[in-house]
C-alpha cells in the first residue's frame, strides 16, 4: 500500500476517493475515527488519508486527483442568466436558483 493523498478537510480526502475508485482503482481510508485524538496528537497525524491498494496506480490516480482539483482553482466566475447571481467557478449550476451555468462562446474575437 502506498499513501496518495491526505487533506485537514476530510470532505477533500473523499472528493478524492470517489474520483479514484470511478477509474475503477482500489482505496483504503487511514484514520477514519483518528479526530477524537486530536490534542493527544498533533493535529497532522489525524488527518484522513487516502491509501492506494497498488503502488503501480499511483501515478494514474495522482494525474486523477490534480486534474480534479486544478481545474476547480482555474475556473472563472460566472453570472446566472437567471436570476443573475455572481457563481464561484466551483459551481456547475447556480447555487441560488439552479440554473446551469452558460456555456463558454468559442467564436473569435474580431
Amino acid at each position: 500500500m502506498i499513501l496518495l493523498y491526505t487533506h485537514e478537510n476530510r470532505f477533500f480526502v473523499l472528493n478524492a476517493q470517489n474520483l479514484v475508485e470511478q477509474a475503477g482503482i482500489n482505496t483504503v481510508l487511514r484514520n477514519e475515527y483518528a479526530s477524537s485524538a486530536a490534542g493527544e496528537l498533533s493535529p497532522v497525524d489525524v488527518w484522513l488519508e487516502l491509501w492506494l491498494l497498488e503502488p503501480t496506480d499511483y501515478n494514474t490516480a495522482n494525474d486523477i486527483i490534480e486534474r480534479a482539483f486544478s481545474d476547480q482553482q482555474t475556473r472563472q466566475a460566472w453570472q446566472c442568466p437567471q436570476c443573475k447571481e455572481l457563481n464561484e467557478g466551483a459551481f456547475e449550476m447556480c447555487w441560488q436558483c439552479g440554473e446551469h451555468q452558460p456555456e463558454p462562446n468559442h467564436e473569435p474575437e474580431a
